[in-house]
């Protein structure tokens, strides 16, 4: 068996799907993403060397959409792939929370009524 073989036991993929919420009496139709990209893409590339650090990565996949995204549709993608499953249900949420918490994207909703919001 390929050493590498060994380190692929198992894949969780995260997608990031943009719900209908209601913020007041408005529903949200869409998310509307920003970014200063070579500094989001830097910023992940540190979240994805902290992961490998905690945790022995066969692969990691990031992806996160910028502009108009509706209801429905997928706005972020994050896969692993690791040995043991519990390594890789923590590595994709380890990514997934420091994306949200560390990387400058910015979020605005658009709703039904034709306005919108920064949040």
């Amino acid at each position: 068996m390929n050493p590498q073989q060994a380190l692929r036991g198992a894949r969780v993929t995260f997608l990031g799907i943009v719900r209908a919420d209601w913020w007041g009496d408005r529903k949200v139709g869409a998310l509307c993403y920003e970014a200063y990209p070579e500094m989001a893409e830097y910023q992940m590339d540190r979240l994805v060397e902290k992961a490998k650090i905690r945790w022995l990565l066969a692969e990691v996949f990031i992806q996160h959409r910028l502009g108009r995204v509706d209801v429905g549709e997928v706005s972020m993608v994050v896969t692993v792939v690791t040995q043991h499953r519990a390594e890789a249900y923590a590595a994709s949420e380890f990514l997934v929370e420091g994306i949200k918490r560390d990387v400058p994207i910015w979020k605005r909703n658009e709703y039904d009524d034709e306005t919108s919001q920064w949040v």
